[in-house]
């Protein structure tokens, strides 16, 4: 398995499962609600983890292995590939640059609530 449809499986596995035009949950679900999103969790982390596996499988015979960590600020999901022998990241899953973005509109946006309040 090559680079380019590793990242496919990783975008794929990172890809939110409710659509964009599906509106927000109450804030208080009711108890129906509360099981589902449940087991709609449970079903994602063990999809999540099976994903993994494959992706380790298919690995273990290269010189790259994959770094998987959540960004503490922004709270994204980021999956490095890095190279065994440098230890250098060869590619980055989103871009540094969309994290640091991320963290940055964060403060802008706690800066403005802030303000406003």
């Amino acid at each position: 398995m090559d680079i380019a449809s590793l990242s496919g499986l990783v975008r794929s596995v990172g890809a939110s499962p409710r659509p964009a035009t599906q509106p927000a949950r109450p804030a208080t679900p009711s108890s129906s609600e509360h099981s589902a999103q449940a087991e709609a969790s449970s079903a994602a982390a063990q999809d999540i983890k099976q994903a993994v596996r494959q992706i380790n499988r298919e690995i273990t015979h290269t010189d790259r292995f994959l770094d998987f960590s959540v960004d503490k600020e922004t709270g994204i999901s980021v999956v490095k590939v890095i190279d065994r022998n440098s230890k250098q990241v060869v590619e980055q899953f989103p871009a540094e640059e969309i994290v640091q973005a991320a963290r940055a509109l964060g403060k802008f946006q706690g800066l403005f609530v802030r303000q406003k309040a």
